[in-house]
């Protein structure tokens, strides 16, 4: 499918119904988009590596796509992963992809973090106007496994099995490995439609979090509103902190904390005690929900 070089930029005629605001809207319908594909690949791999990385290499290779697939049938955007050195080459950006993607690794290396790498623009893809939002993805230390500069024999020939022209690997924790990269058309009666009302994050943000939460587990206590911030920084992009909060604290909460905090090491983004700030929020943002 060939994209023109023009972007359409939100300044855009007003008698077109589109503006900031409209592509604002799409930009977080995006995010939801997101954070639902990673909470559900996230949940597969944790399950996959119990049998270790070769099978966690076939949740990538089988289950991803089925995943992605049924997620584009119920919110109509479609997803690509794409990146610079891919492992499958289906999955290398386009023209504008790749010059998107150059710009995320410019930002990146000027000290911009991982969050802040995404954009949100309009195209004219064969003639019909189309949301193009990519967010770029952080390399984990978990993704060193298949991904690093250091990788198992056994991993390696598997992953040659499948994947003969194979560049994705040599990366390091913090390193921009790739960006999803989803599209959707444009509906102009949708853009013009008066949005009213903020978003879930901005009601979360205007809570009143208690500083000081109590976490049973570990022993120590957690700034609420320093993980707010946290959360903000570094998870936000793929989680929602309403569904965090419901799942680890829904039901009996000593018990899960400490699984939390290990989630939250296993990113390698934060440390132990911004982690239970991190948990902190979250258990008040579910007893918030509880008391609403």
């Amino acid at each position: 499918m060939r994209l023109t070089a023009t972007i359409i930029v939100f300044a855009l005629a007003a008698g077109n119904g589109v503006n900031a605001q409209s592509l604002k809207n799409y930009e977080l319908e995006a995010e939801q988009t997101l954070q639902r594909l990673r909470q559900v690949m996230m949940q597969e791999m944790q399950t996959a590596m119990q049998g270790g990385v070769k099978q966690a290499i076939g949740v990538c290779r089988h289950l991803a796509p089925e995943i992605e697939e049924q997620i584009e049938k119920e919110t109509g955007w479609q997803i690509r992963r794409i990146g610079l050195r891919v492992r499958n080459p289906d999955n290398k950006p386009d023209t504008l992809e790749r010059s998107m993607m150059m710009s995320f690794e410019l930002r990146a290396m000027a000290g911009q973090g991982p969050e802040m790498l995404r954009s949100a623009r309009l195209l004219d893809r064969d003639g019909t106007q189309t949301v193009h939002f990519m967010q770029a993805i952080p390399t984990f230390d978990t993704c060193l496994a298949c991904h690093g500069k250091q990788i198992a024999p056994e991993v390696t020939t598997a992953i040659n099995e499948l994947y003969p022209q194979d560049q994705a690997i040599g990366y390091e924790v913090g390193d921009i490995r790739g960006a999803f990269s989803l599209y959707k058309v444009f509906d102009p009666a949708k853009a013009a439609e008066a949005k009213n009302g903020s978003s879930d994050w901005d009601r979360i943000a205007a809570l009143e979090l208690p500083p000081a939460v109590e976490l049973e587990e570990t022993g120590r206590t957690g700034n609420a509103v320093r993980g707010r911030d946290l959360f903000a920084k570094h998870c936000r992009n793929c989680h929602s902190p309403a569904h965090l909060a419901k799942q680890y604290f829904g039901g009996d909460e000593a018990s899960v904390q400490g699984s939390v905090c290990v989630k939250l090491q296993s990113h390698g983004t934060t440390d132990e005690a911004r982690d239970c700030d991190l948990v902190a929020f979250l258990k008040a943002l579910a007893v918030a929900g509880n008391d609403q």
